[in-house]
């Protein structure tokens, strides 16, 4: 991650049992690729596998291409599946005195 970015956020997708689990999974998945986990921004919701690719098309337009296929969503309920949406990076405040 570039020096002049404080921090970024990210989307985790992860087959899990119920939320809890999956936030273990995401975090653990996120850690183990050298990133810091901070915090969960805004809730964790179940989103059903059959409308992935309406989701993404919504959501991610500009990654369609990058992000799992339909079908690949579907071979990934037989197991333990994780990926991250893109990584939205944000920059360190100044500190503006006064």
């Amino acid at each position: 991650m570039p020096k002049s970015l404080a921090g970024a956020y990210v989307s985790a997708y992860v087959t899990a049992n119920n939320h809890e689990s999956a936030t273990t999974l995401a975090v653990t998945r996120l850690t183990a690729q050298g990133y810091e986990f901070l915090d969960t921004q805004g809730p964790i919701t179940r989103l059903d596998h059959r409308q992935w690719s309406a989701h993404v098309a919504q959501s991610w337009p500009e990654f369609i291409d990058e992000l799992p296929k339909q079908n690949e969503i579907a071979e990934g309920l037989q197991g333990e599946m994780v990926f991250f949406g893109p990584f939205v990076g944000y920059e360190r405040a100044e500190r503006v005195d006064r």
